[in-house]
Order: C-alpha cells, then structure tokens, then sequence
C-alpha cells in the first residue's frame, strides 16, 4: 500500500516524543526503526543517559547482546545511580556473571524502603537502605557513623562514596568535603556525581573557572539533567547551564505498528491523508518497511552513524578547547562565565 500518515511536528521533536516513540518502537519490535531514531538523537545529544539505555534495549532487541552490555556498562561508569542500568544487567541472557547478577540486584534492593533485613541479600544492603533513611531525615550524624561501615564492606564501588560525600555536604563542614570529593574524582573520573559536587567545592572555594570547566563537561554528558536534578533538586542553581529545550529535526518514515501504538494514525488534527509532502511533515509509512530519512541533514548524519554503529560507543571524551562541543555552542559558554561570576556558594537544598 503505498497510502501514507503525516504528522506534523513542526520540523522538530522534543525528547519526551522521542522517547515515547521510540517505547512504541521496542513495544512493537521495529529494532532497526528504533536505532536509527536513537542514533539520529544521539547525533546531536550523544552523551543522553537514558536514550543510550535505550538503544542498548534495541541493540539486544537485535541480537547484539556484547554491545548493549557494554552500552549499559558505560552508563554506569557516568551514573553509578542508574538504576534501569543495573535491571537490564540482572536480567539472565546479558553474558553478564552470576556473582556481578546479584551484585547489581543488591545495588536495586538498596534503594528500596528499609524493611526487615533479608537474609538472601548482603549485610551491607540493609545498611544502605538505612543510611538513605536517615539522610533524608537529616540524621546526618548517625548517617555519617553507618557509612563508614559500608565503604569497608564494598569499598570498590561508587555508591557508598557518594552517599558519604551527600553526607559531608549536608553537615556543612567544607573542608572535609573538598579532600573527600577530589580524592573520589579522583578515583572514578568518568562518574558525574563526583564531578558536579567537585565543581560545587571549587566554586565555593572561589575557583570559577576550574568549576565551569567541570560543569560544561557534565553537561554534555548528561544533557537531560537527571544527574544534577538527583542532587541538587530541580530547580537548582546551575539549570541555566543545561539545555532549556531539547528536540532534534525529525524526519523518519515512522512503520505504522509504531503509529498505531502511539495513536497517532487515529488523530484527526495535525495528520493528513494526501499524497502531497510537506518539509515540515513526518511521514507514517503502513507497512513494515525499514524507515528513511529523507531530510538532508538527518541523511548525512545517518551515512555517518550507520557506518559506525556496529563499534558504536556512548558518551564520548570532551575535549574542552574545542569552541563548540557536542552541541554546546559558545553563547552556553558565556552562559556558564556569567553564572560563575554571580555564584561563589550556592544555597542548595540537601535533597537526594
């Protein structure tokens, strides 16, 4: 049938259609639809957290099962709190080891609400829970004095090192928090907590320029927020920082099991059923037929992707004297000037 749906998004897509687009996609198996729509995403936010974890799904979806491991296992490397990550890697058909399994089952249950100690769960899960417990009632003390308990018993791991640095913070001691945070980043280099809080200290240390270095990086690699917004609450002071509004150009030929999950081939505003084009129009093809991009941009980008795919790796490395890094153009840059001129040492509420 060559009858075609047309959606108008007005040449562009905002994240949350992303996603519920490509949750369609997954849901109704059109694996390489939905690599293609991450990947054309990804093109212009790479270092997106939870588009990767996506794209991970289809990757496995498509029997690549080494490369969404190793997607996953980067993104916790980032975010060691990622939470989807470690349930996907749980799972039995991963390649991944029994004893890692109930390692990052044991991360998932720590999150949980304290309840009475399960013996089929390590001793120090229980204790993380309790921790989590007493932080969010300011019990800062007796958090502080359960913690360092936990980071003797998995000392290899970020999450007690982060909670730990939540907990110095919150007593407001800075200068154990400085050592403590330097030594951490130190550590893990790539998790963006240590960087965020790292960035924190030197501002109120007055080191502007070397906290907006740290922050302009966190922004590229995580350019949703969900990282800063976990500590720091959504309104925090630096959000001017991160992306006001993130969409992309969209023009993917969209199969319509996708459309139909999405009811969007029901919608009677905004769709058209004609044989006319229109540039600002993304097409809804009703077969099963693998999807095109037809905006020129997208296909160049596209050519480029699909070459690389196959060796495909999130969250590349910032190069921080390039001008204009991974989407954040210069005008960002005398966004970040300005912020760190203002802040020295930001009011920021203790929510975790």
């Amino acid at each position: 049938m060559n009858n075609q749906i047309r959606v108008n998004f007005n040449e562009s897509m905002s994240r949350t259609s992303i996603i519920l687009l490509l949750e369609a996609a997954l849901s109704s198996k059109q694996y390489r639809f939905a690599r293609q729509t991450a990947l054309a995403w990804l093109a212009i936010y790479p270092g997106d957290i939870k588009i990767n974890s996506i794209l991970a799904a289809t990757l496995f979806g498509e029997g690549k099962v080494d490369q969404a491991r190793s997607i996953w296992e980067k993104l916790l490397e980032k975010d060691p709190e990622f939470i989807d990550a470690y349930e996907q890697l749980s799972k039995s058909d991963y390649g991944v080891s029994a004893k890692l399994k109930s390692f990052y089952k044991a991360i998932i249950a720590s999150y949980a609400s304290p309840t009475t100690p399960d013996s089929s769960l390590p001793e120090w899960v229980h204790s993380v829970q309790k921790i989590r417990q007493l932080y969010n009632s300011q019990q800062y003390d007796r958090a502080e004095e359960m913690i360092q308990k936990v980071l003797l018993l998995i000392p290899d791991h970020p999450i007690p090192a982060i909670l730990q640095v939540l907990i110095k913070r919150a007593q407001q001691i800075d200068q154990t928090v400085r050592p403590i945070v330097e030594l951490y980043h130190a550590r893990w280099p790539e998790c963006i907590q240590f960087s965020l809080l790292l960035a924190e200290a030197r501002l109120a240390s007055g080191e502007e320029s070397e906290a907006v270095t740290l922050l302009h990086q966190c922004s590229v690699g995580d350019p949703a927020g969900q990282i800063p917004e976990r500590i720091w609450g959504e309104d925090h002071p630096y959000k001017p920082l991160w992306p006001d509004r993130m969409s992309i150009i969209y023009d993917i030929q969209i199969p319509a099991s996708v459309a139909s999950i999405l009811g969007w081939n029901q919608l009677t505003d905004g769709i058209k059923n004609d044989e006319s084009s229109s540039e600002d129009q993304t097409s809804v093809s009703d077969d099963s037929t693998s999807p095109i991009i037809t905006n020129p941009e997208l296909n160049q980008k596209q050519d480029q992707i699909l070459i690389q795919e196959e060796n495909y790796s999130p969250i590349p490395k910032v190069n921080e004297k390039e001008s204009d890094i991974n989407g954040v153009t210069e005008s960002v840059r005398v966004e970040f000037d300005k912020i760190a001129k203002k802040i020295k040492k930001p009011a920021i509420s203790h929510s975790d």
